[in-house]
């Protein structure tokens, strides 16, 4: 996956029910669950990178060119769910990072 003049290599995550991604990794994880949904840790280079997206910012996965079309900012971790597969069945991908220390709130980026 490339964005902001970054590439971040592209693992599986096939965690449930609230778990978190590993610490302080390199990659972007693509959630097994949803398949258009990846993860990236937010203490990690690529949450940096992530959590730096806009409205238009440019997002390359395995070749294909997207942009970002919503960002859904503040989101309870363990309880969205069903928006993520809602927003998910919507868009051609979904980025989430958390956004505060304990990791309970996240954002997702959203691109077609």
């Amino acid at each position: 996956m490339n964005f902001n003049g970054q590439h971040f290599d592209i693992r599986t995550f096939s965690g449930v029910d609230g778990q978190k991604t590993p610490s302080w990794t390199p990659y972007i994880f693509q959630w097994s669950q949803i398949s258009n949904y990846y993860l990236a840790e937010a203490q990690s280079q690529a949450g940096d990178a992530v959590k730096s997206l806009h409205i238009g910012s440019e997002v390359v996965v395995n070749g294909r060119t997207l942009h970002v079309t919503q960002i859904l900012p503040n989101m309870d971790r363990v309880n969205s769910y069903d928006t993520v597969v809602s927003m998910a069945s919507q868009h051609a991908i979904g980025i989430q990072t958390c956004v505060n220390a304990s990791g309970s709130i996240v954002a997702t980026y959203w691109a077609d």
